[in-house]
C-alpha cells in the first residue's frame, strides 16, 4: 500500500481480503482473489469434463481431500509472500500420495543430498489432464520446478503468455 510519503509499506490480511471472495471449486469451499473465480471456473469444467472421459481424472477427482487457497504465509524457507497469501494459489491434496515425493521440503527430509535427482515419473502428480486445464486458464504447476511443490498450482497467466511469445505459439 503506499503511504503519504510516497513509500510502500506491506498489506495487511485485511487489505488483501477485501479483494478476495468465497467460491466453490471441485466440490471443495475455497477463499480466492477475485482475479481467480472466472478461471478456476473453467478449469472445473475442463477437469470435469476430462473425469468422464478418463477413468484416472474420475479417480483423482474423488480421492481429492483437501483444495486450500488463502493462507497468510511467507514461502518456506524465505520472507516473500506465498502466493497463498494473496489468495492467487492453490493446493490440492489427494487421499493419498502413493508414496510417492510431492515436496521437495519433504523429500529432503527423508534424502537431503539426491532430493533433487528424483526423476519427475517417481514424483507424485495430479493427472496429465488436470495439469493442461490449469495451465490452459493462466496457472502455473510447481510440480515442473526445481524445488517441485506438485500439488501446487498458482495464477501466474503472464509467464504462460511470454512462453507462449518466446516460443512463437499462439497467444
Amino acid at each position: 500500500a503506499l503511504i503519504a510519503n510516497g513509500t510502500h509499506r506491506p498489506m495487511t490480511e485485511g487489505e488483501i481480503r477485501k479483494h478476495c471472495q468465497s467460491a466453490t471449486f471441485l466440490d471443495h469451499k475455497v477463499f480466492v482473489n477475485t482475479l481467480l473465480v472466472e478461471p478456476l471456473r473453467e478449469v472445473e469444467a475442463d477437469i470435469r469434463y476430462a473425469a468422464f472421459q478418463d477413468p484416472v481424472v474420475a479417480r483423482w477427482l474423488e480421492d481429492l481431500d483437501v483444495v486450500y487457497s488463502f493462507m497468510n504465509r511467507s514461502i518456506a524457507g524465505s520472507d516473500s509472500r506465498s502466493y497463498h497469501a494473496w489468495g492467487m494459489a492453490m493446493d490440492l491434496r489427494p487421499t493419498s500420495f502413493e508414496q510417492k515425493p510431492v515436496y521437495w521440503r519433504w523429500s529432503r527430509a527423508l534424502n537431503r543430498r539426491g532430493w533433487s535427482t528424483i526423476p519427475v515419473s517417481r514424483r507424485w502428480s495430479p493427472p496429465q489432464a488436470v495439469i493442461e486445464a490449469f495451465e490452459r486458464h493462466g496457472f502455473v504447476w510447481g510440480g515442473k520446478w526445481y524445488h517441485f511443490d506438485a500439488m501446487h498450482f498458482e495464477y501466474r497467466p503472464e509467464i504462460l503468455l511470454y512462453n507462449r511469445m518466446v516460443s512463437g505459439g499462439p497467444q
